[in-house]
């Protein structure tokens, strides 16, 4: 089953613009702000619907000075 969080078709919510800028704007000040390290330099991959890490993703958070 798919998921369209704004809706689809002539009634998709009106915010839907807003709210993916939103999301641009809060990624973007994330990646300002922070350095991104991941935990396991090498992770393999993990087989389902789509492929992903096999850790989930870990990352350690630093404050950028």
């Amino acid at each position: 089953m798919l998921h369209f969080g704004f809706g689809h078709g002539p009634r998709f919510c009106p915010g839907r613009y807003l709210g993916l800028l939103e999301v641009g704007l809060v990624v973007g000040a994330a990646v300002k702000l922070f350095k991104f390290t991941a935990v396991h330099p090498e992770t393999p991959p993990k087989a389902g619907v789509s492929t992903k890490p096999g850790d989930g993703v870990l990352v350690d958070l630093e404050l950028r000075s």
